[in-house]
């Protein structure tokens, strides 16, 4: 079981996250731009790579770098990458790897193996000493940021998220814009872009920073108001025998990965984490009174779709909580079991970074009550496979 101090080491992480964005934007801003002019002429496509919170962080911007450079983005384990995507992979891709350690086996390897095929590579570290850092890429981008010592993956998660926007807004102006008009890839996007909603806001460098610009307040105040509803909602849960539900679509179905990680990591509960849409393909069959289900659904694209799987679910009798932002109609015919407000003010595809401050808090109040171990590292077998398989695995050349 948890002391309190543990756990209180955990909500101040969390309470650090305004602060810790606000004093770290000119100097992150500044070591983007840098990063971005050293990359060289626009790429044909993007890949991102990472394992963990690091791959969430990536799966969660990918739609807004898609938008903003006008060309493919991929998101996908460093695995993925490493031993199935690079054999394949066109000449003049680009490679961006994150890890805030900078050790993990994987991405070392997805970052190795990329540059021994002629790829340009970024590399994304909190550790400037890292074996990562080191590597022979074509950029770093070594961060700020400075982790709470002994705790998960918190604050570090909206951190590398606000780095990553701030990164393609950058590589937006590095390029200058749209690809030119020959290129397949760019043919492609603009063939999508030409079947969005007539109202359908084009994503731009300067709205995106304007948001990270506000993006203190906002998590300051959204803290305040979600971290109560976390206390109930994580009250009426920890008795519930099910397997969690974690719903989330477009930028937040990474959101809900990241949600699902923060379950294993300081509870050890099981959750289960699906597409928005998909849950009425799959789960449906087998949810009810006794499956507490989170639905990430910030105003956007999926809204009307989303607000049916929430009214099924509410029918079904789940115990569900949503996660939106404040002043919005969800358009159900009953309300939510719980209700999480988040502040308004960002785009959809930015809103991972104020989603993901639910899973955070609930998490920490869920586990002041079934108690836990910070990486399952209660079982001693546990720690001992843990760090092994993870930071010691042989790299492959």
């Amino acid at each position: 079981m948890y002391s309190a101090a543990s756990l209180d080491l955990v909500a101040a992480d969390l309470r650090r996250q305004p602060a810790l964005l606000a004093d770290s934007r000119a100097s992150v801003r500044a070591a983007v731009s840098q990063a971005s002019r050293e990359l060289g002429p626009r790429p044909s496509r993007i890949y991102l790579a990472g394992c963990g919170d690091s791959l969430d962080a990536l799966a969660a911007v990918r739609f807004a770098w898609e938008q903003l450079l006008g060309l493919p983005v991929e998101a996908m384990p460093a695995l993925t990458l490493s031993r199935y995507v690079l054999a394949a992979a066109p000449p003049d891709a680009l490679v961006v790897a994150l890890s805030q350690s900078g050790t993990v086996s994987r991405v070392l390897e997805a970052a190795r193996r990329a540059v021994g095929g002629g790829l340009r590579v970024l590399v994304i570290t909190g550790k400037p000493d890292s074996a990562l850092a080191r590597e022979p890429v074509t950029a770093r981008l070594v961060t700020p940021f400075r982790k709470t010592s002994g705790v998960p993956g918190m604050a570090s998660f909206v951190f590398n998220l606000a780095v990553l926007y701030e990164l393609g807004a950058a590589l937006a102006e590095a390029w200058g814009g749209a690809a030119p008009a020959a290129s397949r890839e760019h043919a492609i996007t603009q063939t999508f872009a030409a079947r969005a909603p007539a109202d359908a806001a084009v994503l731009a460098p300067a709205a995106v920073r304007e948001q990270l610009d506000a993006l203190p307040a906002l998590l300051r105040d959204s803290l305040d108001s979600v971290w109560p509803v976390a206390a109930a909602h994580a009250a009426a849960i920890a008795a519930e025998p099910g397997v969690e539900l974690l719903l989330g679509t477009g930028p937040n179905l990474a959101t809900a990965r990241f949600a699902a990680r923060k379950r294993f990591e300081l509870t050890q509960r099981a959750a289960m984490v699906q597409e928005t849409e998909e849950y009425a393909h799959d789960q449906i069959a087998m949810v009810g009174p006794h499956t507490p289900t989170l639905v990430f659904a910030p105003s956007g694209a999926a809204s009307v779709r989303g607000a049916e799987v929430l009214d099924s679910l509410i029918e079904l009798g789940c115990p569900v909580a949503v996660v939106t932002e404040r002043g919005a109609d969800l358009g159900l015919a009953q309300e939510p079991r719980f209700r999480y407000d988040v502040e308004a003010g960002l785009d959809e595809l930015l809103s991972p970074l104020l989603q993901a401050l639910v899973p955070q808090t609930c998490t920490c109040e869920l586990a002041r009550l079934v108690g836990g171990s910070f990486y399952g590292y209660a079982d001693p077998v546990v720690e001992a496979l843990g760090d092994r398989l993870i930071y010691e695995s042989d790299v492959i050349p």
